[in-house]
């Protein structure tokens, strides 16, 4: 999928979180940036599809509330498997 085709992240992410706590500003801009600085510290051919397991599994946020942790993989979920984390990455930071 090229960048042009990806969907804007905070728009996925709003899908995520609606009807959670993380929907409020003062939960959803945060949540949106924890994404991002794990994306920048990964390997950038880590895929979506490793990244909704690894999440899941708490290996990077082992303080995280669970709810959070499920929320931040769902977004994850919601690329295909094979995008990178790259990828991601690039469409956030041309929003």
């Amino acid at each position: 999928m090229s960048i042009l085709e990806m969907p804007n992240p905070s728009d996925v992410l709003r899908a995520v979180v609606e009807g959670s706590v993380y929907s409020q500003p003062d939960r959803f801009t945060p949540l949106l940036r924890d994404i991002r600085s794990l994306l920048r510290s990964l390997g950038g051919d880590v895929t979506a599809g490793s990244l909704v397991n690894t999440v899941r599994q708490g290996v990077y946020f082992l303080r995280m509330a669970h709810q959070r942790r499920d929320l931040m993989a769902e977004f994850f979920e919601s690329y295909p498997q094979a995008t990178t984390a790259t990828e991601i990455l690039k469409t956030m930071e041309c929003i």
